[in-house]
């Protein structure tokens, strides 16, 4: 099981598991994950107390794993990359092939490559297969709530998909489209609804006028709480 827990004004994210011991025991593990182990009759407040009394140790843990990363190479068939989708974690898995694919698979992200992973820049290819998979995640999401807006007389607009640095999304009338933030496709899904019915919402009215909430409320009435877990996710990982 996982929670969050905010110390020092920091989001952890820690999985827990309760034993039958008298002590509990924190681990890091070579992805710089927190893992509890915990007495089976601990409560929520002491297991993240104990987190808490362990942050400078944890911080220090997760520095030296981050910078044993950065000398290392990246070498086919090793686990030193990792990468979200969707709100989850992935690990990247790297091997050399006649043709490269790059997929989801077996609970990881596959990179099968043609030329050696030292020869090629990994974090951009990784960036282009998040474009390209975005594109068809937000338009299955934006046809999933266009319905609404069709029934006012609006046209399906453009959805753009780039690289954005300080905004999630936006929707220009002189072009009648949406852009969205590739790096959006590392939020939940439930986040990335919230930024799509945000822009499919100035359809209709372009402010952020009480109209424009009223409708969105109406369309998306927990799109506040929707916001906060994209906040939180955000500020957890700095995507």
């Amino acid at each position: 099981m996982k929670r969050i827990v905010k110390i020092n004004g920091e989001f952890l994210e820690y999985s827990y598991q309760k034993k039958n011991t008298l002590r509990a025991y924190i681990r890091i593990n070579r992805n710089a994950e927190i893992s509890v182990t915990i007495p089976a009759k601990a409560t929520f407040a002491q297991i993240e107390e104990f987190i808490a009394s362990k942050y400078d140790w944890i911080k220090q843990k997760q520095q030296e794993i981050a910078a044993a990363r950065e000398k290392a190479p990246i070498v086919e068939g090793q686990d030193v990359l990792w990468t979200l989708y969707l709100g989850e974690k992935y690990p990247v898995k790297i091997s050399l092939s006649r043709k490269v694919l790059i997929r989801l698979h077996d609970g990881a992200l596959d990179m099968q490559l043609t030329l050696p992973a030292e020869r090629i820049d990994i974090p951009a290819t990784i960036d282009g297969w998040r474009k390209f998979t975005a594109r068809f995640i937000y338009q299955e999401m934006i046809n999933k709530f266009f319905p609404h807006f069709a029934s006012l007389g609006y046209k399906m607009p453009t959805l753009r998909v780039k690289r954005m640095s300080s905004r999630w999304g936006s929707y220009s009338r002189r072009t009648h489209a949406i852009n969205m933030n590739s790096e959006l496709l590392k939020a939940p899904a439930e986040c990335i609804e919230f930024v799509i019915m945000h822009e499919l919402c100035h359809l209709v009215h372009l402010d952020h006028s009480k109209n424009f909430y009223s409708l969105f409320t109406s369309l998306m009435p927990d799109h506040k709480a929707r916001e906060q877990r994209l906040q939180d996710f955000y500020r957890f990982y700095g995507i």
